[in-house]
């Protein structure tokens, strides 16, 4: 990790069910920002439609948003929402049920799990732990026992370092009409190894640590598209 600097101050901040159009905004540019480039090269103007879909996901059942902001702007995010009523991960997850008596039980009672929908931070704020950070915030005081989201397969660096957080790789499912496949992860809450950086942190601009969460099924609950990375 870069040399920390005491000179820049990290702040989270967390909405349930709804969350403000500027900050939508300013999500909105991280997240075009960060997968529009190398490796992804995703369509930033399609990236930029979560400030569309976005306060869908938040509204769903479950549904938080945590961002990060260093000298007030924000420079990462997660989203995350219930599995419940989401059906493109309930039916990707009821696929692979027979093979896994854990995401079988997901299935069966679904209010129990939350889905990481996004994860994303500005790349010149990268290795710093702030993608972590807000996970945690984002998964922290629910009523909810699991949570999981998913990658691609060929992100094996990006799979690598959810289980280093605590996740459980559960198999493969495909999506984008089996065009795309999709590993699943999974974790307890009370399991993940998400360290307590607190509310405020400082840090310095610098490294690449975070990788994207692929969790766009063409659904409902899912943004319209998404690129293989």
């Amino acid at each position: 990790m870069p040399e920390i600097s005491a000179a820049v101050q990290l702040t989270f901040e967390s909405f349930d069910d709804v969350a403000p159009s500027p900050v939508w905004v300013e999500v909105a540019a991280v997240f075009s920002s960060s997968f529009s480039a190398t490796p992804y090269f995703e369509d930033p103007d399609e990236l930029s439609q979560i400030v569309v879909w976005g306060p869908g996901q938040v509204a769903h059942v479950g549904g938080r948003l945590t961002i990060a902001r260093c000298a007030g702007r924000v420079v990462g995010f997660a989203l995350v929402h219930g599995l419940e009523g989401d059906d493109s991960w309930e039916g990707a997850l009821s696929s692979m049920a027979s093979s896994d008596s854990r995401i079988e039980g997901m299935v069966v009672c679904p209010r129990n799990v939350i889905v990481v929908h996004e994860l994303a931070v500005d790349s010149e704020y990268r290795g710093q732990g702030i993608a972590k950070s807000c996970l945690a915030m984002t998964v922290d005081n629910r009523v909810e026992s699991d949570v999981v989201l998913g990658v691609y397969d060929q992100a094996k660096d990006a799979r690598l370092m959810y289980e280093r957080w605590g996740f459980e790789d559960l198999g493969t499912t495909y999506i984008q009409d089996g065009a795309v496949m999709l590993r699943v992860l999974a974790a307890r809450l009370g399991e993940l190894r998400l360290s307590d950086e607190g509310s405020r942190q400082v840090l310095t601009p610098s490294g690449n640590d975070i990788f994207r969460v692929a969790v766009s099924v063409r659904g409902a609950s899912y943004r319209p598209s998404q690129s293989v990375p």
